[in-house]
């Protein structure tokens, strides 16, 4: 099971970099993206240096 978690994971990961590359490409701003997403400024700058 680890394996398809990391998988799925990973999936993930990519999936939620290409969603905030869309949105900062039509000049969202990462505070909005942070709201929209719940998740923090940090967390979606770790995901875009991922």
């Amino acid at each position: 099971m680890s394996l398809i978690y990391e998988y799925a994971e990973r999936k993930e990961k990519k999936a939620l970099k290409e969603f905030i590359l869309s949105f900062l490409n039509s000049g969202t701003p990462l505070s909005e993206i942070s709201q929209k997403t719940g998740k923090s400024i940090k967390e979606l700058e770790e995901i875009l240096d991922s």
